[in-house]
């Protein structure tokens, strides 16, 4: 069957049109009825077209947004050798988003189209006894990852007051997505770097970070990836002001933090969210309430390996500080 990037088919191109509407407000409220509603539209619109490309495609994306990472790669790479040179940047764009949603070393290679969540990803301290080694490797890849995302947002703004971006229908969608995901990648950045920074030296990049996070939501509103984001933000700003004494101010933070984090966990986003529940132990550990953190991370273990943002050795030791009523974050504060 030959595929075509337009259709002749009005009742399609009006089905597709309507799902795109529900993916919109599904991404504005979270609501997963949004997202049933959508794929219905978009099988009756393949139906109406098979050689349409277009919603079995935007399907494809929404296995993404919905958390379905794994699912969205296997059927993105249908289309990352389709001819159309718009398109298939387009592609790229959403492949390497889905394989930054996989965590996993190997599809962080993968994701050569989000450079910039890529190195930033790369910034995180995963083992803190390699300290001093590490810290080296993660400043260059915070700087890379800076560069790469404000160069995203120079070209973005450069294609939004160009005539292709007028013409493209498409064209806002995407646009709110690669500011989203740049904006998403300079906070977690951000917020990645100051774990190898002394405390009083992480509050103003963590303030930072948590300003780039609230800007994402106003792009995707709760959108479970920010929320989670800012709520990691927040227990990093929250202990750091528990660390230069500032006591009081560091609690409320952490209960904010604390908040954020069980709207990612809430029934209507994502109640299964491995690093959410990760975040959520350390968070209650934090704060001192180390039974529930124990009860969050012990979900972790009840898990399919598959569905895992976190590695065993990783919610294992996190489990340990929380058995032996530890309140400091990654290591003693600087």
């Amino acid at each position: 069957m030959k595929c075509h990037l337009d259709t002749d088919s009005r009742q399609a191109f009006e089905r597709y049109t309507q799902a795109v509407s529900y993916v919109e407000r599904y991404r504005i409220s979270g609501r997963k009825d949004f997202v049933d509603k959508s794929e219905e539209l978009l099988r009756k619109a393949q139906g109406d077209d098979p050689g349409w490309v277009k919603p079995v495609y935007l399907q494809s994306i929404l296995k993404d947004i919905t958390g379905d990472a794994e699912a969205a790669i296997r059927e993105l790479e249908r289309f990352s050798d389709f001819p159309d040179t718009f398109f298939a940047l387009e592609v790229k764009y959403n492949l390497g988003a889905a394989h930054y949603h996989r965590y996993s070393e190997a599809h962080l290679n993968e994701a050569s189209s989000s450079l910039a969540q890529v190195y930033g990803m790369r910034v995180l301290l995963k083992q803190p006894e390699d300290f001093a080694r590490l810290k080296e490797h993660a400043k260059k890849a915070y700087d890379l990852c800076i560069a790469e995302a404000k160069s995203a947002l120079r070209g973005l703004d450069k294609w939004k007051r160009s005539k292709s971006f007028e013409s493209d229908r498409g064209g806002a969608w995407i646009a709110d997505e690669i500011e989203w995901g740049a904006t998403n990648a300079i906070g977690f950045a951000g917020s990645f770097w100051t774990d190898y920074l002394p405390a009083k030296a992480r509050i103003p990049i963590l303030e930072q970070s948590m300003a780039m996070f609230e800007k994402g939501l106003k792009l995707r509103p709760n959108q479970w990836a920010t929320l989670s984001n800012l709520a990691s933000a927040k227990m990093r700003l929250g202990y750091a002001f528990r660390a230069v004494e500032q006591v009081d101010k560091g609690e409320c933070i952490l209960s904010e933090a604390l908040r954020d984090i069980e709207r990612v966990l809430s029934p209507s986003v994502r109640p299964d969210y491995a690093f959410a529940l990760y975040e959520r132990g350390r968070i209650l550990r934090l704060l001192g309430r180390f039974q529930d953190a124990i009860g969050s991370l012990l979900k972790l273990r009840a898990l399919p390996p598959e569905k895992r943002d976190v590695s065993p050795a990783t919610f294992e030791r996190e489990i340990k500080r929380a058995e032996n009523r530890q309140t400091y974050f990654l290591r003693e504060a600087a």
